[in-house]
């Protein structure tokens, strides 16, 4: 089934000139000027002579007092800066106001508004026009009996009903004599000439009916009004005049003309100055025939530019005027058919072949995140209980003998050996004796002892593994596969040939006739389109943001107490908790603050050292050094202990010093690592230490390796037992602090980490969506934005925005002079709050009793919705509905111009926007600028004038013709149209052309092309 496209416009452009200049006959017949005749004295030979001239409004004798009004109010009083076009327009309708005489209600209370007001009777206002100020009625003069002081009153509306009734059987004599009859039998020229002038009566009345005019053309800015009345009362003195000069060219037959006569005449029509007085020009009479009648009594008033303009008259609304007048011409065009063109390409199959063509495109990211967590806790505990006994004996042998002789001498002598100490003593006097004494000794001590040692071997392991892995994965895939199959028996080679299919138009040229056409060239068309379309997207766009954080949890130790835990903090107390509160602590002991150590003689493992034998000589200094393996580092040395016995060889003298002399003097010093600790001299020649703790010169720190140095003068013997008290140093104590908060720090980061891992992986997730997305904008490129629609949707478009451009130049809004804005600030919908009340369902969750229930429920909120604002609807309702319907912007034509009429900055942006489907679209993007022809609807000429110079949009009924020197000729030359808009002639022979496309066709298949019957021309 075939379906015919729609014609399309596919060129528009206009056969313009300018307008020709009426003739004197058509501006006598046709326009009623607001002009008399004066005598202007006498020539040479004593004739009389007479002129035409406008009407006087700006002399202070000026008959029009609207006129005079008028002039001052826009040439005579000065400009505020603190008025704007409006207060000025209102102050001018305010003092014209003042023109007619104020009525008031008749109320019992008087009245504080005008001493002198009217009363107002009910009848009266419901028969007139009226505009209310301040509680005052100003009655507008639209009908012929309400014009106050018009002459001829009464005459012009019977002549008005006489030309009604006499225009469709025309009868010059007929009508002549039953307007004499209606003038209360006087003749045409006697009511309207007199002496080469007009008359009082006639000229006054025709300054009423043309005051009354303006009046009313003004006052249309503050109510609306009918022109109608006065602008009849205007023609019925039109077709009397004309009327009147016929008769008095008529009665030439009979009489010949005086000189006034003539006078007027050639004041009337400046072409009969050289009449000779017996042929007149073919233009008389006047009115001869139906049609002079008809253009007489349909004749338009033209009115004076400062009317319509006010104070535009010094500064013009728009200054834009027609380029002419010229036939609206349009080439359409339509599809007819689809033909297959040229080759595009061949695809060839062999017998028996099968042939597959794969087209794959995949884009794929891919990210991978995984994290594993390892525990394992270990502790041990054993219980040893152990029973010793020890048996220890001791046998001692001592021998004692004793010599005693009277010599009253004695020697006593104790030596030192393994076995124990032997003693010599005897006496030397008168007599002598011998003793000898041995004894045995035997020594058992029994010790029973039970060794408990509880060793806590609890052994648990616990191993806890966590893996967990998250992939994320972006992956967009196009598979195209096309095959081909030529393996069925008896199938020959195949050649598929495709060939571009074409579009068959046919193409016709129609005329529209004669339209007054306005002529714009906009700068860059496509300008606010680009810009909306970025705005549009920039608005929509959910423009990814990066992940916040990763808020990850800082470490944060805390002592018992709440306080921040540092190393020093660790103490006894808080060890003890922390080490409750993390097993792997369970291995350390706070370390002894003080402890006692005993030097070991490394040579023999003893607890003491002991050394025997008598120096050489008696000034012998003799040190013993011992490399002692204490392990305690980290402790200092703060008062040592000595236990045992010392033998020195000499026998001293304790209260004298050492002199060097070869006198000894015994000596014991210690040295710890090089350093004294101890000294004892002067000693005797047996000394023996029972123990007791002393102070040794500032504390030194202790290391696994102690160097011991017993230093002796005169030595004999020794055997001493040292023990050292320590004290731990503060060093020392702060390592162990410091190792305990490692532990205690690496258990918690492990598990701060552990949970921060999920936060991170969450983050991590997060920023490849985040960067992922990034990229599909980055992909995104003006071009892309710009692309079109349908070709017919597209021309709809760019039409739109042209019309949008025409109507900025016309009325001057949209622009960047915001100062021009009229339509555009009027908002006739705005907000307005209201109570609203409507049902929503509700879901109510009880966590107590875990239950879930709905219903409905009443909303009464405050809305601010949408509303009509009646007053502003109207107003800019009359521009809307005028500036609509005044253009034919269906036939809107246009041509654009390249983007090198842009500014150069802007050439690289629009040499690069285009639409890959449509050429006029891309035509739109790139354009520099653009000439655009918009022709005026019919029989809204007058209005669209009457629109750029007041900015009033006419409501309707005969419009007044401004005075401008260009409207009469426009004017003139519309009403000479021949074709109606809606029945546009074709002209010429239609045509038909091909254009390619981007389709393709395969030869010879099965499926016919479409056909399209052809479109009536």
């Amino acid at each position: 089934m075939s379906t015919t496209p729609g014609m399309t416009n596919v060129f528009q452009f206009m056969e313009l000139r300018a307008p020709f200049s009426p003739d004197s006959k058509a501006l006598r017949q046709k326009y009623i000027r607001d002009d008399v005749v004066v005598s202007r004295g006498e020539n040479q030979d004593g004739v009389p002579k007479s002129a035409r001239i406008d009407a006087d409004l700006q002399s202070p004798a000026s008959a029009s007092t609207i006129g005079r009004l008028v002039y001052e109010q826009v040439f005579c009083t000065p400009d505020s800066v603190d008025f704007t076009e409006v207060d000025r327009t209102q102050n001018l309708l305010n003092a014209i106001l003042g023109l007619l005489g104020p009525y008031q209600p008749q109320c019992p209370m008087p009245s504080y508004f005008a001493d002198n007001a009217t009363p107002l009777s009910i009848a009266e206002l419901e028969r007139r026009t009226y505009v209310v100020e301040e509680d005052l009625y100003y009655l507008l003069p639209e009908r012929l009996d309400q014009i106050e002081g018009l002459s001829l009153s009464l005459e012009i509306q019977r002549a008005l009903a006489v030309m009604e009734r006499s225009r469709p059987q025309f009868d010059s004599l007929q009508l002549i004599k039953e307007l004499v009859a209606v003038c209360d039998g006087r003749p045409l020229p006697e009511i309207v000439f007199q002496n080469g002038a007009y008359t009082v009566e006639f000229r006054e009345a025709k300054r009423r009916l043309f005051d009354s005019l303006y009046l009313l053309y003004i006052m249309r800015r503050r109510t609306s009004v009918n022109l109608e009345h006065v602008i009849d009362g205007l023609r019925v003195l039109h077709v009397i005049e004309a009327l009147a000069i016929d008769s008095v060219i008529e009665s030439m037959k009979t009489a010949p003309l005086s000189a006034s006569e003539r006078a007027l005449l050639v004041g009337l029509f400046p072409e009969l100055y050289r009449w000779n007085g017996l042929d007149l020009p073919p233009a008389f009479p006047l009115i001869q025939a139906k049609a002079d009648f008809d253009a007489y009594f349909s004749a338009t008033p033209v009115i004076h530019p400062i009317f319509a303009r006010l104070h535009r008259y010094r500064r013009p609304f728009n200054d834009i005027k027609p380029i002419g007048i010229g036939d609206l011409k349009v080439v359409k065009q339509w599809l007819v058919e689809y033909l297959p063109g040229e080759i595009s390409y061949i695809e060839n199959v062999l017998k028996g072949e099968f042939k597959t063509r794969t087209h794959r495109r995949l884009e794929k990211t891919e990210e991978s995140f995984s994290f594993s967590s390892d525990s394992k806790e270990s502790s041990q505990k054993d219980t040893q209980t152990t029973d010793r006994f020890e048996l220890k004996s001791e046998v001692e042998n001592v021998m004692k003998n004793e010599l005693s002789a009277g010599v009253n001498t004695s020697v006593s002598s104790t030596y030192n050996y393994p076995g124990g100490l032997f003693t010599i003593s005897g006496n030397i006097g008168a007599n002598l004796s011998y003793k000898r004494d041995t004894s045995d000794q035997s020594k058992v001590s029994s010790t029973l002892a039970r060794e408990v040692v509880s060793k806590a071997i609890e052994q648990v392991e616990k191993n806890v593994v966590s893996t967990r892995s998250t992939t994320m994965l972006f992956e967009t895939e196009e598979t195209n596969v096309h095959g081909f199959e030529n393996r069925n028996p008896g199938a020959a080679h195949i050649s598929g040939i495709y060939r571009w299919l074409d579009k068959k138009y046919k193409a016709q040229l129609f005329n529209y006739g004669k339209h007054m056409m306005f002529e714009f060239v906009i700068p860059e068309p496509a300008a606010f389109f680009v810009e909306s379309r970025l705005a549009e997207f920039q608005a929509t766009l959910e423009c990814p943001q990066p992940p916040s954080g990763p808020f990850l949890k800082p470490l944060s130790l805390k002592t018992s107490k709440g306080l921040p835990l540092t190393p020093a903090l660790i103490d006894e107390d808080e060890f003890q908790k922390l080490k409750q509160k993390y097993g792997s602590l369970s291995e350390l002991s706070f370390p002894a603050r003080n402890q006692k150590v005993g030097f070991i003689d490394p040579a023999t493992g003893n607890n003491y050292f002991e050394k025997n034998g008598t120096s050489a000589d008696n000034d012998n200094w003799s040190a013993e050094t011992y490399h002692c393996k204490l392990n305690v580092a980290g402790y200092n040395l703060t008062s040592m202990e000595i236990e045992g016995i010392l033998g020195f060889a000499d026998t001293g003298t304790p209260s004298a010093p050492d002199t060097g002399s070869g006198q000894s003097q015994n000596t014991l010093v210690l040295y710890v690592n090089g350093t004294e600790v101890f000294r004892d001299q002067n000693l005797t020649t047996f000394k023996q230490y029972t123990g007791g703790f002393f102070q040794v010169p500032p504390p030194s720190a202790f290391a696994e390796d102690v160097d011991l140095t017993i230093g002796l003068w005169d030595r004999s013997y020794f055997r001493l037992t040292i023990n050292a008290q320590l004290g731990l140093s503060s060093a020392a104590l702060l390592k162990w602090q410091t190792t305990v908060f490692g532990v205690v720090r690496d258990i918690e980061q492990k598990q701060l980490d552990k949970d921060n891992q999920e936060v991170q992986l969450a983050y991590d997730v997060a920023m490849i969506t985040y960067r992922n997305r990034l990229d599909e904008l980055k992909q995104a490129s003006v071009k892309d934005l710009l692309q079109g629609q349908s070709e017919a949707f597209n021309r709809e478009f760019i039409r739109t925005e042209l019309k949008k451009h025409c109507l900025t130049m016309l009325t001057k809004e949209f622009s960047a002079d915001h100062s021009n804005d009229l339509i555009g600030l009027i908002d006739p919908v705005q907000r307005d709050p209201g109570d609203f009340t409507f049902h929503q369902f509700k879901v109510t969750e009880n966590a107590a009793t875990n239950t879930t229930s709905g219903s409905f429920a009443v909303q009464d909120p405050s809305i601010d919705y949408p509303s009509i604002v009646l007053e502003q609807a109207k107003i800019k309702g009359r521009f809307i509905q005028f500036l609509e319907q005044a253009f034919e912007w269906q036939q809107l034509g246009y041509s654009f111009y390249p983007y090198f009429w842009a500014t150069r900055p802007k050439w690289i942006d629009m040499m690069n926007r285009s639409d890959d489907t449509d050429p006029n679209m891309s035509a739109f993007l790139q354009a520099g600028s653009v000439k655009v022809l918009i022709a005026v609807t019919t029989a809204y000429e007058e209005a669209v004038l009457h629109f750029l110079a007041t900015r009033e949009p006419w409501d309707g009924g005969p419009a007044p013709v401004i005075g401008d020197p260009l409207f009469i000729p426009l004017y003139e030359e519309l009403h000479k149209r021949q074709d109606d808009l809606y029945n546009a002639t074709p002209e010429g022979e239609p045509w038909t052309f091909t254009l390619p496309t981007s389709l393709v066709y395969l030869d010879d298949s099965g499926a016919t092309l479409p056909t399209f019957p052809d479109v009536p021309s």
